[in-house]
């Protein structure tokens, strides 16, 4: 069947043409499909899904047992992802107090000579495990290898402080395909989770 279009608008005539265009290339477009693991153009290292900062993965070094802090300001919350954890073996989440070297140039009240001066990394000065409820163990992630104790690879944290994770056994749990990461949300945006995503709750 032969279709013959008349348009008499440029911006129309243009868009036919790639139209046709589109078709005689016999493109194949899709929109919505899943994405697999990102690997950085170098090959070397796995690169953090959109909108989400790593804090284990496969290229962690050998003995780390403990993340990089981050921190949840008021009205926001993380959701921690967990990926190929070693069985029964924790996860646990610390609240951290850190500090950093005060500023010793400039002016102190000065934007501009704050941030040329600048800090020092952050300094963890206090640490404790979260106990929230007595139950230390929902504020942690563990894959059970009983099928019949519910494991928790995703816990939900809004309470404002400095946090880290903690591995129970560096040695056993940084296997070369663990991968932990976490994205913050607004709380206002985040709906309703089941009960059991959030730390400290049965």
């Amino acid at each position: 069947m032969l279709v013959l279009c008349v348009c008499t608008r440029s911006d129309i005539w243009t868009d036919f043409r790639i139209f046709i265009g589109v078709l005689a290339m016999n493109c194949n477009v899709q929109t919505g499909y899943a994405v697999g693991a990102t690997v950085s153009s170098s090959g070397s290292c796995l690169v953090a899904s959109p909108g989400k900062v790593i804090l284990f993965s496969p290229t962690t070094l050998a003995g780390t047992d403990r993340s990089a802090p981050f921190t949840i300001t008021p009205g926001m919350a993380v959701l921690i992802d967990a990926y190929n954890l070693a069985p029964d073996l924790h996860v646990y989440v610390n609240r951290l107090v850190v500090t950093s070297d005060c500023i010793t140039t400039g002016v102190s009240c000065n934007d501009a000579d704050m941030r040329k001066a600048g800090g020092s990394a952050p300094t963890v000065v206090f640490r404790e495990r979260m106990t929230l409820g007595n139950k230390q163990d929902k504020w942690s992630l563990i894959k059970n290898s009983d099928e019949r104790v519910a494991s928790r690879c995703q816990l939900y944290i809004s309470m404002p402080g400095t946090y880290e994770l903690e591995l129970e056994d560096a040695s056993v749990q940084l296997n070369g395909t663990m991968e932990i990461e976490y994205q913050a949300f607004k709380v206002a945006d985040v709906g309703h989770l089941p009960a059991s995503y959030y730390g400290g709750i049965d």
